[in-house]
């Protein structure tokens, strides 16, 4: 019998609680990066276009390997959006070793900013809007 990944099972009940509070099956880490960017920057909701959707998850990247101490906030640049420097190397790892750091990240962050409870519940994501996205 295959045994059950523990982080996996956290993710998989995480993701789908997240999918069923907006409506989105098959959302993607990307996808979900892409909102915490959009948190981060506190900029409500507006159109992005694509090379913005870009620095946008490259921004809810930072935020979650902020957590880690890879990365740290520095402050905002004249355009508003928030600038991080790099405050540790980032490991070598392969493709599952970075999906899974990510996903680790991604969860990190909700549970701190306290946007899902103990049993992985999304709540108080109102200031997600994906259908913007």
């Amino acid at each position: 019998m295959k045994k059950i990944d523990p982080f996996q099972e956290e993710w998989f009940r995480f993701l789908k609680q997240f999918e069923r509070r907006f409506n989105l099956e098959g959302i993607t880490p990307e996808g979900i990066l892409f909102l915490v960017g959009v948190n981060v920057l506190g900029m409500g909701v507006r159109k992005f276009s694509r090379h913005e959707k870009e620095d946008v998850i490259h921004v809810g990247m930072c935020e979650v390997l902020t957590l880690f101490g890879y990365f740290e906030k520095s402050g905002k640049g004249d355009d508003g959006w928030p600038r991080y420097d790099l405050k540790k190397k980032m490991p070598r790892l392969g493709g599952a070793e970075q999906e899974r750091l990510v996903k680790l990240g991604i969860l990190e962050y909700f549970k701190k900013e306290e946007l899902i409870d103990g049993d992985d519940r999304c709540i108080g994501l109102s200031r997600f809007h994906a259908e913007d996205s």
